[in-house]
């Protein structure tokens, strides 16, 4: 089985430079705005921001890798002769591995502007006191740097399941109800930090749980088509 995931991880090994790629870019791309408005403006306040966009990226690069994975390389184990086990246990493992690199940059990005860039900031600023940053809140807790991946892959996890298990009516009905959520929140009677409901996180804990022990138990019976 080692063999097999070795093979697996080399396979796969364009989806490590991807996230490697992705997350260098999107963390340059931020840097160099920030630069630009410090030679440009020279304000006296600065702003962290790359963190909370490293951490929202992650979760989708996640998801997109735990699709990729699932709808992709699971049948393909399937077929060359694995059993649902072995070749669900093989995705996992990758998925683990690729959720180890993605925390890692993640976290190396946030330290990098928590520590190197504001010395550099102030440099460009041409000021001899130092910034004072605004929206300290946006930097995001170690815990979520841990967390939020995860999400992508428990959302993966259940998309793929429900497309294994109901085919491309399941598929299109998580888009319907994805869509309706999103234009029809503004509609439903709910208040405006609903979000800040005490109720709110065990329950999203529990689906999410709920869901990943539902997907599993489908992808482990459900008909795979090579």
């Amino acid at each position: 089985m080692w063999k097999q995931f070795k093979k697996l991880i080399s396979l796969n090994k364009g989806d490590f430079i991807l996230t490697v790629s992705l997350t260098a870019g999107i963390f340059l791309l931020t840097q160099i705005i920030i630069a630009v408005v410090m030679v440009a403006a020279k304000p006296e306040e600065g702003i962290q921001v790359s963190g909370m966009i490293l951490v929202f990226s992650s979760v989708i690069m996640m998801l997109v890798l735990t699709l990729s994975g699932l709808l992709v390389n699971y049948p393909q184990a399937i077929q060359f002769g694995c059993t649902r086990r072995r070749g669900l246990l093989l995705n996992a493992g990758l998925m683990g591995a690729e959720y180890l690199a993605t925390v890692a940059l993640v976290a190396a990005g946030t330290l990098i502007e928590q520590h190197l860039c504001p010395p550099f900031w102030k440099a460009l600023t041409g000021r001899s006191v130092d910034l004072v940053f605004f929206l300290d809140g946006i930097q995001p807790p170690w815990w979520l740097v841990l967390v939020a991946p995860l999400g992508g892959v428990a959302l993966g996890l259940f998309i793929s399941a429900v497309i294994f298990r109901f085919g491309r009516v399941g598929g299109w009905t998580l888009y319907a109800i994805w869509m309706a959520v999103m234009l029809g929140q503004s509609f439903l009677p709910w208040a405006e930090h609903w979000w800040t409901a005490p109720w709110l996180y065990p329950a999203v804990w529990v689906l999410v749980l709920a869901g990943t022990v539902w997907s599993v138990w489908t992808l482990l019976r459900v008909t795979v088509k090579a």
